[in-house]
């Protein structure tokens, strides 16, 4: 199996899809907490 180096390597526009990634999961944890938080209250 040949592996596509270009696109496992982030470069040029591709760098952008890492802190987008890491960005949704920030979002994710914080509405997360959000939850977390809404119950304990309760």
């Amino acid at each position: 199996m040949k592996w596509d180096l270009d696109r496992i390597t982030p470069r040029g526009p591709d760098e952008i899809e890492v802190p987008k990634y890491l960005k949704n999961i920030e979002e994710g944890l914080e509405s997360l907490k959000v939850k977390i938080q809404k119950n304990t209250r309760n």
